[in-house]
Parts: structure tokens; sequence; C-alpha cells
């Protein structure tokens, strides 16, 4: 009884990328059938005896979605999307060594806090109480579960002073 393995990459899927207002995004509905179709792929050419004990997903967490209560209000915001160059001047008042040691990363505006920042700027009406920031690979255990969960890396460090200057609740993440 081996184990069998696959994976799936975003990247060599058919979907294309849209550049648009100075992001780059997937469509959630279009990535999450093509995901389903190669997943339906994969198990069409697996032995009839093959008894699926887990799904692994992962995903860099640059990628994200914002989701409120059950529905998406944002695209698939990628690693590619550079848009968190607009909040480096917010970044710099704040002071980039302060950002660095509560968060553990340099400013990159392919990052999520710089690109939350913009996005909170520009669209403040979708950051209410119940908005989620879902990575990638959260917001495809969100929509084969219904599980709402992130995955924190050092974001729970995060103190009081940085989600204030920017407007930021930490329970988005």
């Amino acid at each position: 009884t081996g184990v069998q393995t696959c994976a799936l990459p975003i990247y060599s899927m058919a979907i294309q990328p849209i550049s648009q207002d100075g992001h780059i995004f997937l469509e959630s509905e279009k990535l999450l059938g093509q995901i389903i179709e190669a997943m339906n792929q994969v198990a069409s050419s697996a032995d009839n005896a093959l008894k699926v004990i887990r799904i692994f997903i992962s995903s860099l967490r640059q990628g994200f979605c914002l989701v409120s209560g059950s529905r998406e209000i944002s695209p698939i915001y990628l690693n590619s999307d550079t848009s968190g160059r607009f909040a480096r001047e917010d970044e710099e008042k704040f002071g980039m060594q302060r950002i660095y040691s509560e968060t553990g990363h340099w400013f990159a505006p392919q990052l999520t806090l710089p690109k939350i920042i913009n996005l909170k700027r520009k669209f403040p009406e979708k950051f209410d109480t119940s908005t989620k920031v879902l990575f990638v690979h959260d917001w495809l255990v969100w929509r084969f579960t219904g599980i709402q969960i992130t995955e924190m890396g050092r974001s729970e460090e995060h103190t009081s002073e940085l989600q204030s200057r920017f407007g930021i609740s930490y329970a988005v993440f």
C-alpha cells in the first residue's frame, strides 16, 4: 500500500491571470473549476481500489482572497501582483525597521501587508468586521470544507500599533 501523490500547480493550468487597475489576479470561480477538473482527471486515472485518506493543500502565502461571511469580495490576488508598491510611502512613514521587527518582512510590494494596506485605502467598504484574508491554500480549504482558517505565520505577532496605524484589524487574519 504505497502512497500516491499528485501536484496541481496553478501556473500550469489553462486559466490566465488578469491584469487590471494595477492588480494581477485570478477569477476564483475559474480557478476552482480548473482545480476540480484537474483533481477529477487524477481520480479518473487512479486505481479503483485507491482510498483517499488525506488531501494536502499548500501555496505561497502572498496570494490571497478577501472573504466576508460566506462570499468572496475580491478576486484572488497573486504573488506577482505588486500593487503593494502604492503603500510604500505609508510604510515608510510608520518605519520600515519597525515593520520588519513586528512582521519579519522588509517592504516588498508583492507581500500581503502592503497589498492589504493599498486595498484598505482604495476599498475601505470591503473591510468590515466580517472580512477575512484567506491565502490561496486557506481559500481552497474553505471552498472544499466551508471552514475559514488562516495559516498565520508571523501575522499573529503584529502589534495593535501597526494595526491601528493602517486601520487593519487583527481579526482580518
